[in-house]
C-alpha cells in the first residue's frame, strides 16, 4: 500500500510539474526516492520494536502471575498459621449493670496511682480518708457510703472480709484490674448478700495472647518506697492458657511504725472447650505487714515542747500514738468459673470459690502485749444469667455461702 501511494504520487508530480512550473523531473524523482527508503526504513523498525515489545510483555505477565499466585498461598497459609490462636476468644464478665459508671483502663493511665484505692477518683462522688501513711487501711466513701456499706466484687464475686463487712483496697492487686464498674446507688443493695447500699465491680484483666507475653513494671521513691509488677501469659497447650502474675509493695519507716510490705500472688488456668464455653481456674495469695501507729500524738508533743510545730514535722522526734501496733493480713482465695453463651444475647456465670481471711493485730501496751486474730473461711457459689429479648433485659442472680470462723 504505502509503494502504491509513493509510485502515484511520482505521476502526479511529473504532470503536475512538467505542465505547471516545468520542475526538473529528476529531483523530484530523487526526492520521492529517499522518501521511500525513510519510509519503509521507519515502519519496519516500528514494527519489530511492537512486536519485541509484546512478546516481552506476554512472557513477563505470565511469569509475574505465577510467582504472585504462589506467594499469595503462602502469605494465606502463613497468616492462618498466625491467627489461629486468636480464633479461641475469651469470654469477659463485663459490667452487672448496664447503666453503670465504668473507670476504664484509659482512665487509669491518667491517674497518678500508688494502690487500687487510687484509680477511683476520676469518679465524682469519691473521697477517701487517707491516713496519712502508705499501706495504711484508708478509707474509702462513694456516695457518702464508707466501711460496712460498700460491696467490693470482683468479676461478680463479693471480696469483703466476712468478719469486718469492708475491704483494704491494699489488697487489691492494682495492675490486674481491667476496669472498674460503680453500679448506680439505688441498686447497689441488689449485688451481694449482705445488701450493701453500693456496689463496686472489679473487672480483672483477661485475654489471650498468641505469643507469650511477659511485662514488667517498676518504680521508686524516697524513703525506700518501691513497686515492681511482673505479668506472664502463654498458651501452654492448645485450648490452654495460663497467665501468672506477682506483685510486691513496699516503704520503709520514716516516722516510727510506718512501714509497709506486701506480696501479691495471682494465677490462672483457662479452658476453651469452645469459644461458647470457656472454663478457669483461678488461685490468689496475699501477704501484708503495716505499722498501724495512728498518726502523731500531739499531748505528747506539747508536753515536749510549746512549739509545736518544730517536733510534729521531724520524724525522729515526733512520738506516735501506737509506736508497736502491727497488722498482718494472710488470704488464700480459690475459685472455678464456667461461662456459657448458651444462646444469642444471653450470657452464663456459674462460679465456685473458696476465700480464707486471717488478720493479726499485735500491740504493746505498757509492756502488756495485745494480741488479736481474725479469721474466716468462705465457701459460696454464685450462678448469673443475662439474657436480653428486644427491649427486654432478663437478669437473674443466684448467691449461695458457707461461713465458717
Amino acid at each position: 500500500m504505502i509503494y502504491f501511494v509513493a509510485f502515484s504520487l511520482i505521476n502526479y508530480f511529473n504532470y503536475y510539474f512538467e505542465r505547471k512550473y516545468c520542475v526538473s523531473l529528476l529531483m523530484i524523482k530523487q526526492i520521492c526516492t529517499l522518501f521511500l527508503l525513510f519510509t519503509s526504513c521507519v515502519c519496519a523498525h516500528t514494527a519489530d520494536t511492537l512486536y519485541a515489545d509484546t512478546s516481552s510483555v506476554v512472557a513477563d505477565s505470565v511469569q509475574i502471575v505465577k510467582i504472585d499466585t504462589t506467594l499469595v498461598t503462602d502469605s494465606l497459609s502463613t497468616f492462618q498459621k498466625i491467627q489461629l490462636p486468636d480464633t479461641l476468644v475469651p469470654i469477659t464478665f463485663g459490667t452487672l449493670y448496664g447503666e453503670s459508671t465504668v473507670i476504664n483502663r484509659k482512665a487509669f493511665l491518667f491517674t497518678p496511682y500508688r494502690y487500687t484505692d487510687d484509680l477511683l477518683r476520676p469518679f465524682a462522688l469519691n473521697f477517701i480518708k487517707d491516713l496519712g501513711f502508705i499501706g495504711q487501711p484508708n478509707e474509702t466513701f462513694i456516695y457518702g457510703v464508707g466501711n460496712r456499706g460498700i460491696s467490693y466484687l470482683q468479676d461478680g464475686v463479693l471480696w469483703n472480709n466476712r468478719y469486718s463487712n469492708s475491704l483494704d483496697l491494699n489488697l487489691v492487686q492494682s495492675e490486674d484490674i481491667d476496669s472498674i464498674e460503680i453500679v448506680p446507688s439505688p441498686r447497689g443493695f441488689l449485688y451481694g448478700p449482705y445488701n450493701n447500699p453500693v456496689a463496686i465491680n472489679f473487672i480483672m484483666r483477661d485475654f489471650l495472647s498468641p505469643e507469650p507475653y511477659t511485662r514488667i513494671r517498676y518504680y521508686e521513691g524516697p524513703n525506700g518506697e518501691a513497686m515492681i509488677d511482673g505479668k506472664f501469659n502463654a498458651q501452654i497447650a492448645k485450648r490452654w492458657d495460663l497467665s501468672f502474675q506477682v506483685s510486691n509493695r513496699k516503704f520503709d519507716e520514716t516516722y516510727k511504725n510506718t512501714e509497709y510490705s506486701i506480696w501479691q500472688i495471682n494465677t490462672k488456668l483457662k479452658y476453651f472447650l469452645s469459644n461458647s464455653v470457656n472454663i478457669t481456674g483461678l488461685y490468689s495469695y496475699v501477704s501484708s505487714s503495716v505499722g498501724l501507729n495512728g498518726g502523731i500524738d500531739i499531748d505528747s508533743v506539747r508536753n515536749i515542747s510549746s512549739d509545736v510545730n518544730s517536733i510534729i514535722y521531724d520524724p525522729l522526734l515526733a512520738p506516735v500514738v501506737y509506736p508497736s501496733r502491727t497488722m498482718e493480713v494472710e488470704q488464700h482465695n480459690a475459685g472455678l468459673r464456667l461461662q456459657v453463651l448458651p444462646f444469642e444475647n444471653a450470657k452464663l456465670n456459674l462460679s465456685f470459690y473458696y476465700r480464707y481471711h486471717d488478720s493479726k493485730l499485735d500491740d504493746v501496751i505498757d509492756s502488756i502485749d495485745l494480741y488479736e486474730n481474725y479469721d474466716n473461711k468462705v465457701l459460696g457459689g454464685m450462678l448469673s444469667y443475662d439474657h436480653q429479648i428486644d427491649l427486654v433485659d432478663i437478669k437473674l442472680i443466684g448467691i449461695y455461702e458457707k461461713l465458717e470462723g
